[in-house]
């Protein structure tokens, strides 16, 4: 079976690339041996990875 990462989508990594890029704050991060849908290949990584990601960002209000 071919990874994400690796071989399937290749432009999915192109794009997250400009989205990195053009989004203020944006992260791009790749999980090894994970395929199309992150969250359930890896919960506990991808939960972890969001949570310390949600811990740095701050607060705005309107």
């Amino acid at each position: 079976m071919e990874r994400f990462n690796q071989v399937d989508y290749p432009d999915f990594l192109q794009i997250a690339d400009v989205l990195t890029e053009r989004i203020t704050g944006a992260q791009k991060v790749i999980l090894p041996d994970s395929a199309h849908i992150p969250p359930m290949d890896q919960p506990e990584v991808f939960n972890k990875l969001v949570l310390e990601f949600l811990a740095q960002s701050t607060v705005r209000s309107s």
